[in-house]
């Protein structure tokens, strides 16, 4: 796969996972049915290119792209889990505007913090073979 068309398609990932994250929080804030008919639909397209551009993305890369690959999906994944921690869990908890969501977040940071530090090392370790000894 040539390099321009696989940085092309990573692109359009992470874009489609931006997506995502976007309407997740459009539809968790609409408090009415036609509010976030329109943002579910575009989270269903969005989920739906995001698994055909990951299957394609997995198709032929080398071992250097797959950590990075790897490394990505793990910040879509927190992305997607703070979404709805605070579409679900603090519209059931009411706090929203409050500062009872304050901890959460320095928690929800730290954890990005150390995503960014050490998951690359930590996903290489995982990646690596392992010597039989």
């Amino acid at each position: 796969m040539s390099q321009m068309r696989w940085l092309t398609l990573y692109l359009s990932w992470n874009v489609t996972a931006g997506v995502i994250f976007i309407a997740t929080h459009e539809t968790m804030r609409s408090e009415q049915v036609p509010g976030f008919v329109l943002p579910l639909l575009f989270m269903a397209m969005a989920t739906a290119g995001y698994y055909l551009l990951y299957g394609a993305l997995r198709k032929d890369i080398a071992r250097r792209t797959k950590l990075l690959v790897r490394w990505t999906q793990g910040f879509h994944i927190l992305f997607w889990a703070e979404a709805i921690m605070e579409g679900v869990v603090f519209t059931l908890l009411n706090f929203h505007d409050t500062e009872a969501n304050d901890p959460y977040f320095v928690a929800f940071w730290a954890l990005v913090l150390l995503w960014t530090i050490g998951g690359w090392p930590w996903l290489f370790h995982q990646m690596r073979p392992h010597c039989s000894r």
